[in-house]
């Protein structure tokens, strides 16, 4: 807070003829600052929100003598400056700007008793002016000295009391916590004791059982020689009758013995045919093996190791690369962005499919190549697109898979590394079914699947019902089916050929765990529905079992056996 005096002469001064340069010149201020206090309760010192400023113009309080020849005696302060009066000193000390105002009137003449003086005044005031100014500044700053000087011995008392509080509460505390654990150093004692006759009472009581159950076997064992003795005098009246009795035997034992060793001789005969069969059946299997190898023919697990591989190498080659690149993730981006529409505009209209898988093999293959990496992902996100519409559009309406089917009919041909990319895609989104094969507890690799993952890798989605899981895997395989029967320029790879369609009915009907799933029948007549007459009108009694009498009975007979257990309740 700064409290200003006005610098303007008092009226009564005017009137009186007081005029002078440095009456009216603005003196500096005098601040003197309020001590902080202590607060014993926080344990802190709080300092003011704002030092006390005491601004005093002296020109205006008119600190002039009535007599400015008869000075008053100068005092001498312990710093070696001048002091002003003690009177002056206490008002200072309290820090009254009232107290001062009316000081400064008692000192303050009434009225110059001439003019002429008044110049020589002035003069002599303003020198006893500044020493005043001076001695208040000192006087102020011992003060301030005291008060600080006061203010630690406050707070160095209210530490010493603080830590006295504190050993005390201590002391207290140790008392009361040695109090608690000679109790519970007694109550562990009763428990101790408590525990002893307990056990011993229950090693007495175990001791009793133990000769009861030495008792009891003595008299088990005393019975059970009786009863040998009673045995053997049995055995010794029977003894005489089985003399009698083995010379018979013996006699028929030879006769067995005679028959046994010409079984034994048509055993290891019939033993040795079958072994000859199995090496030749080893043999014949092997030479299998390397024909499949020669002809290129794999076999289901073969099938689904090489989709799993090619499925993994992607997501943590190309996939991994285009998305760990801004550069790359935006072309990739933009790629798929542009194929997904064109998936969704198929119709069955020929030039329109022509038109759609050019404008898609431009997006893929532009002039200006792209990286391997975002080829090779724009090629995984048209063949998402594909099986997507198919999961969504073909299992509302059966034709919708011809258009889909033709599209990667086209693009495998045309676009490199695509029918591998496909086939990978494929057996992600319907497990093993496309193969088809159950899928076993390991992975490719040979290492255990993970939590989930197994069925994942079945083509699962999580929390799917089994009604739509059904559904999706057969408007996907119907779309598969569809594209082994569409006619091409060029052949395409193996799985994709229409001989896969004998192959994938004998994998699943070799198949007994596929056969117990509710997804096999249903994929089964998808199938049949895409291109059974096509089959039967290439393998024709090869795939009916003939029209020869034992070949009708025979259907006649699993047709009635089906609805026979179809007609069965459960």
């Amino acid at each position: 807070m700064e409290v200003r005096r006005s610098s303007k002469l008092p009226p009564k001064a005017v009137d009186a003829g007081w005029s002078s340069p440095d009456l009216h010149a603005k003196q500096p201020p005098v601040t003197i600052r309020t001590p902080a206090t202590y607060n014993p309760q926080f344990n802190n010192f709080k300092t003011s929100a704002e030092p006390l400023r005491l601004s005093i113009e002296l020109s205006s309080l008119h600190l002039i003598h009535p007599e400015p020849y008869q000075r008053q005696p100068r005092r001498r302060s312990a710093y070696g400056v001048s002091m002003i009066p003690p009177p002056m000193i206490q008002i200072l000390r309290r820090s009254t700007l009232p107290a001062l105002h009316l000081l400064t009137r008692s000192v303050m003449p009434q009225s110059p008793r001439s003019l002429p003086r008044l110049r020589r005044r002035s003069v002599l005031r303003g020198e006893w002016e500044r020493e005043t100014r001076k001695d208040a500044f000192r006087t102020a700053r011992h003060s301030h000295a005291l008060d600080r000087t006061q203010r630690h011995k406050d707070q160095n008392q209210a530490h010493l009391e603080d830590a006295k509080r504190r050993a005390a509460l201590y002391q207290k505390q140790v008392e009361e916590v040695q109090a608690v654990l000679a109790t519970l150093g007694l109550q562990r004692k009763k428990e101790e004791d408590v525990l002893k006759a307990q056990w011993q009472e229950r090693d007495r009581k175990l001791r009793e059982r133990v000769d009861a159950a030495i008792k009891l076997d003595e008299e088990k064992l005393n019975a059970k020689l009786e009863l040998e003795r009673q045995q053997k005098e049995k055995e010794e009246q029977l003894r005489k009758e089985l003399e009698a009795r083995k010379r018979e035997a013996e006699e028929r034992k030879r006769q067995e013995e005679e028959e046994r060793r010409l079984q034994l001789e048509k055993e290891e005969e019939a033993r040795r045919k079958q072994e000859e069969a199995e090496r030749l059946r080893v043999e014949r299997e092997a030479a299998e093996v390397q024909a499949r190898k020669a002809l290129g023919v794999t076999t289901a697990f073969e099938d689904w190791c090489t989709a799993r591989d090619y499925l993994k190498t992607l997501k943590n080659g190309s996939m991994r690369i285009v998305k760990s690149d801004k550069e790359l993730k935006a072309i990739w981006s933009a790629g798929r962005r542009a194929i997904t529409p064109k998936i969704g505009q198929l119709t069955n209209d020929p030039e329109a499919i022509n038109r759609i898988c050019q404008q898609i093999v431009e997006i893929i293959r532009p002039p200006k190549r792209h990286p391997v990496s975002v080829y090779l992902a724009l090629l995984s996100s048209l063949a998402k697109a594909i099986l997507l519409q198919a999961e969504t559009e073909v299992t509302a309406e059966k034709r919708a898979a011809f258009p889909l089917a033709a599209v990667a009919a086209y693009m495998m041909p045309t676009l490199e590394h695509f029918a591998k990319v496909f086939w990978a895609k494929l057996c992600q989104r319907a497990g093993g079914w496309p193969i088809p094969i159950a899928i076993p507890d390991k992975d490719f690799d040979g290492k255990p699947f993970e939590q989930g993952h197994r069925m994942k890798a079945m083509g699962f989605r999580p929390d799917e019902p089994a009604a739509d899981y059904m559904t999706r895997v057969a408007g996907v395989m119907r779309v598969y089916f569809q594209l082994l029967g569409s006619p091409t320029d060029t052949p395409l790879s193996g799985a994709f050929q229409l001989p896969r369609a004998w192959t994938y009915f004998v994998r699943m009907l070799a198949e007994p765990q596929l056969l117990e799933s509710a997804v096999a029948p249903q994929i089964m007549y998808t199938a049949l529905d895409v291109f059974g007459a096509e089959a039967r009108s290439i393998w024709g009694h090869q795939l009916i079992g003939g029209e020869s009498p034992e070949g009708i009975a025979a259907r006649v007979r699993l047709q009635l056996e089906i609805e026979r257990i179809m007609n069965t309740n459960f």
